[in-house]
Protein backbone atom coordinates (compact mmCIF):
# COMPACT_ATOMS: atom_id res chain seq x y z
CA UNK A 1 0.00 0.00 0.00
CA UNK A 2 1.25 3.24 -0.57
CA UNK A 3 0.69 6.23 2.24
CA UNK A 4 -1.36 9.26 1.28
CA UNK A 5 0.39 12.42 1.35
CA UNK A 6 -1.61 14.70 4.02
CA UNK A 7 -2.16 18.58 3.62
CA UNK A 8 0.90 18.84 5.77
CA UNK A 9 -1.50 19.97 9.09
CA UNK A 10 -3.71 18.34 12.11
CA UNK A 11 -7.33 18.77 11.55
CA UNK A 12 -7.86 19.00 14.97
CA UNK A 13 -10.72 22.04 14.62
CA UNK A 14 -12.78 19.07 12.31
CA UNK A 15 -11.73 16.78 14.86
CA UNK A 16 -13.70 19.08 17.35
CA UNK A 17 -15.94 19.55 15.20
CA UNK A 18 -16.89 15.96 14.38
CA UNK A 19 -16.78 14.68 18.34
CA UNK A 20 -19.16 17.61 19.46
CA UNK A 21 -21.79 16.13 17.38
CA UNK A 22 -21.42 12.67 19.97
CA UNK A 23 -19.95 10.17 16.46
CA UNK A 24 -17.85 7.52 17.18
CA UNK A 25 -14.47 7.62 16.43
CA UNK A 26 -14.83 5.33 13.22
CA UNK A 27 -17.16 7.81 11.56
CA UNK A 28 -15.25 10.81 12.89
CA UNK A 29 -12.21 8.79 10.56
CA UNK A 30 -14.16 8.12 7.47
CA UNK A 31 -15.24 11.76 7.74
CA UNK A 32 -11.70 13.05 7.76
CA UNK A 33 -9.95 10.69 5.08
CA UNK A 34 -10.12 13.46 2.61
CA UNK A 35 -8.90 15.81 5.07
CA UNK A 36 -5.57 14.70 5.93
CA UNK A 37 -3.18 11.51 6.00
CA UNK A 38 -3.70 8.56 8.30
CA UNK A 39 -0.65 10.30 10.67
CA UNK A 40 -2.46 13.01 10.87
CA UNK A 41 -5.62 12.00 11.62
CA UNK A 42 -4.08 10.05 14.70
CA UNK A 43 -2.05 12.77 15.93
CA UNK A 44 -5.47 15.45 15.87
CA UNK A 45 -7.72 12.26 17.65
CA UNK A 46 -4.31 11.84 20.39
CA UNK A 47 -4.87 15.64 20.23
CA UNK A 48 -7.98 15.78 20.88
CA UNK A 49 -8.11 12.75 23.85
CA UNK A 50 -5.19 14.25 25.24
CA UNK A 51 -6.12 18.30 25.02
CA UNK A 52 -9.61 18.13 25.46
CA UNK A 53 -11.10 17.72 29.46
CA UNK A 54 -13.72 15.36 30.16
CA UNK A 55 -17.48 17.16 30.54
CA UNK A 56 -16.51 16.32 34.24
CA UNK A 57 -13.56 18.32 34.19
CA UNK A 58 -15.10 21.15 32.57
CA UNK A 59 -18.38 21.04 35.23
CA UNK A 60 -15.07 21.22 38.13
CA UNK A 61 -13.13 23.97 36.18
CA UNK A 62 -16.71 26.49 36.07
CA UNK A 63 -16.93 25.58 39.87
CA UNK A 64 -13.62 26.95 40.83
CA UNK A 65 -13.35 29.82 38.22
CA UNK A 66 -14.93 32.60 38.48
CA UNK A 67 -16.05 33.91 34.72
CA UNK A 68 -13.32 36.25 32.63
CA UNK A 69 -16.41 38.89 31.53
CA UNK A 70 -19.28 39.53 33.29
CA UNK A 71 -22.01 42.04 31.79
CA UNK A 72 -21.81 45.64 33.22
CA UNK A 73 -25.26 44.92 34.69
CA UNK A 74 -25.11 41.87 36.35
CA UNK A 75 -21.52 43.15 37.81
CA UNK A 76 -23.82 46.58 39.00
CA UNK A 77 -26.45 44.16 40.43
CA UNK A 78 -23.61 42.41 42.11
CA UNK A 79 -22.42 45.20 43.80
CA UNK A 80 -25.38 46.47 44.78
CA UNK A 81 -26.29 43.28 46.75
CA UNK A 82 -23.47 43.09 48.59
CA UNK A 83 -23.59 46.67 49.77
CA UNK A 84 -27.18 46.01 50.94
CA UNK A 85 -25.33 42.81 52.41
CA UNK A 86 -23.29 44.74 54.44
CA UNK A 87 -26.01 47.37 55.38
CA UNK A 88 -28.19 44.63 56.77
CA UNK A 89 -25.17 42.61 58.59
CA UNK A 90 -24.45 46.37 60.35
CA UNK A 91 -28.14 47.11 61.26
CA UNK A 92 -28.07 43.63 62.85
CA UNK A 93 -24.92 44.42 65.09
CA UNK A 94 -26.35 47.55 65.78
CA UNK A 95 -29.55 45.82 67.04
CA UNK A 96 -27.63 42.96 68.92
CA UNK A 97 -25.69 46.17 70.45
CA UNK A 98 -29.18 47.74 71.64
CA UNK A 99 -30.99 44.87 72.76
CA UNK A 100 -27.59 44.43 75.23
CA UNK A 101 -27.83 47.63 76.53
CA UNK A 102 -31.78 47.76 76.90
CA UNK A 103 -30.84 44.69 78.77
CA UNK A 104 -28.32 46.10 80.81
CA UNK A 105 -30.91 48.82 81.91
CA UNK A 106 -33.14 46.76 82.71
CA UNK A 107 -31.16 45.07 84.97
CA UNK A 108 -30.27 48.01 86.64
CA UNK A 109 -33.55 49.06 86.96
CA UNK A 110 -34.67 45.66 88.53
CA UNK A 111 -31.78 46.27 91.33
CA UNK A 112 -32.68 49.65 92.10
CA UNK A 113 -36.32 48.38 92.47
CA UNK A 114 -35.55 45.83 94.99
CA UNK A 115 -33.63 48.30 96.59
CA UNK A 116 -36.19 50.38 96.59
CA UNK A 117 -38.43 47.96 98.14
CA UNK A 118 -36.50 47.19 100.94
CA UNK A 119 -35.80 50.27 101.84
CA UNK A 120 -39.67 51.03 102.17
CA UNK A 121 -39.84 47.80 104.03
CA UNK A 122 -37.20 48.83 106.95
CA UNK A 123 -38.88 52.54 106.51
CA UNK A 124 -41.96 50.86 107.21
CA UNK A 125 -41.58 48.22 110.13
CA UNK A 126 -39.18 50.73 112.00
CA UNK A 127 -42.62 53.04 111.44
CA UNK A 128 -45.11 50.55 113.19
CA UNK A 129 -42.31 50.05 115.87
CA UNK A 130 -43.08 53.54 116.78
CA UNK A 131 -46.44 53.17 116.65
CA UNK A 132 -46.88 50.57 120.20
CA UNK A 133 -50.36 49.07 120.55
CA UNK A 134 -51.65 48.84 124.24
CA UNK A 135 -51.14 45.60 126.31
CA UNK A 136 -55.23 45.31 126.41
CA UNK A 137 -55.76 45.95 122.84
CA UNK A 138 -56.23 42.96 120.49
CA UNK A 139 -56.33 43.05 116.75
CA UNK A 140 -59.80 41.32 115.22
CA UNK A 141 -59.89 39.56 112.10
CA UNK A 142 -63.31 40.57 111.18
CA UNK A 143 -63.92 43.35 108.80
CA UNK A 144 -64.32 47.45 110.22
CA UNK A 145 -68.46 47.00 109.03
CA UNK A 146 -68.66 44.25 111.07
CA UNK A 147 -66.17 45.25 114.16
CA UNK A 148 -68.87 48.88 113.76
CA UNK A 149 -71.91 47.23 114.04
CA UNK A 150 -71.03 45.21 117.06
CA UNK A 151 -69.84 48.67 118.74
CA UNK A 152 -72.92 50.01 118.15
CA UNK A 153 -75.35 47.11 119.71
CA UNK A 154 -73.00 47.47 122.77
CA UNK A 155 -73.45 50.90 123.05
CA UNK A 156 -76.97 50.40 122.36
CA UNK A 157 -77.35 48.13 125.41
CA UNK A 158 -75.31 50.04 127.45
CA UNK A 159 -77.97 53.23 127.12
CA UNK A 160 -80.73 51.06 127.49
CA UNK A 161 -79.16 49.78 130.66
CA UNK A 162 -78.08 53.35 131.69
CA UNK A 163 -81.90 54.33 130.87
CA UNK A 164 -83.04 51.71 133.07
CA UNK A 165 -80.56 52.62 135.90
CA UNK A 166 -82.01 55.94 135.31
CA UNK A 167 -85.90 55.06 135.82
CA UNK A 168 -85.11 52.93 139.60
CA UNK A 169 -83.18 56.07 140.82
CA UNK A 170 -85.91 58.21 139.52
CA UNK A 171 -88.75 56.50 141.45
Amino acid sequence: MFKKKGKGFVPIEKVKELKEKNLPDVEVIQNLINEGSAEEIDQALTQFYTHTPKKEEKVEEKETFAPLFVKLEKYKQILTCLSETKEVIELIKNSLNTLKEVESLLSQNLKVLENTVQNFEKKFLKLDSYFLKPATYEEKEGSEAEDLEESIQQLTRQINELKSELESVAR
